[in-house]
C-alpha cells in the first residue's frame, strides 16, 4: 500500500475545487429540473464533512491461522490479516479449510520439503509413506532417505528398480 502525502493547503484548495464543482453541477441540475436552488443546495452538500471510518493498524500483523489443502498435503497459509480476530482476505469466505487448531491438523505428521533437479518433494521423516510431489501426488519411481552428514541433515534418494 502506498502513501501519498498532500500539503495541507493543497489539500484545503483542492477540497475547495471539488466543492465549486459539485455546487454548479447541482445549480445546473436544479434548473434544468425546475427545482428551487436553494433548497437542493441544502439538502445535498453539507456544511460540516461526514467523517470516513479508518481502519488503524500496527506493524505487528498476525500469520493466518487456515490450512489449506494440495492433494493430501496441508499447508498453513502465509497471508496477513488485520487483526487477531480476523482470517486473512481468503479465508474470510467459506472453503475447504481447517483451522490451526483442528485435530486433523493438530495430530498431521510435519513433512520435510526437499528439492531434487528443482522439484519440490514432501518427506516423511519417519519413512513410512512414499515422497510426494508437491501437488501431493506420490511419487513411485523413488524414495529418499533422511541422514546426518558432518551435523547437517541430507536426504539421499534412491530410485526403484
Amino acid at each position: 500500500m502506498e502513501t501519498l502525502r498532500i500539503p495541507k493547503g493543497l489539500w484545503e484548495d483542492l477540497e475547495t475545487s471539488v466543492i465549486a464543482q459539485d455546487r454548479q453541477f447541482l445549480i445546473e441540475v436544479a434548473r434544468s429540473l425546475g427545482l428551487p436552488v436553494q433548497e437542493v443546495l441544502r439538502k445535498c452538500i453539507r456544511p460540516v464533512p461526514t467523517s470516513v471510518p479508518v481502519l488503524w493498524y500496527t506493524n505487528t500483523v498476525d500469520q493466518c491461522p487456515w490450512y489449506s489443502a494440495r492433494g493430501s498435503l496441508w499447508f498453513p497459509c502465509v497471508r496477513q490479516r488485520l487483526s487477531a480476530t480476523l482470517p486473512c482476505c481468503v479465508h474470510e469466505r467459506p472453503g475447504d479449510y481447517l483451522h490451526k487448531s483442528d485435530p486433523l491438523i493438530l495430530g498431521a505428521t510435519q513433512w520435510i520439503s526437499v528439492r531434487r533437479k528443482n522439484i519440490i518433494y514432501w518427506v516423511d521423516p519417519t519413512g513410512k509413506e512414499a515422497p510426494l510431489t508437491e501437488d501431493g501426488r506420490p511419487v513411485t519411481e523413488g524414495t529418499f532417505r533422511l541422514s546426518t552428514f558432518r551435523g547437517k541433515k541430507i536426504a539421499l534418494w534412491t530410485a526403484s528398480n
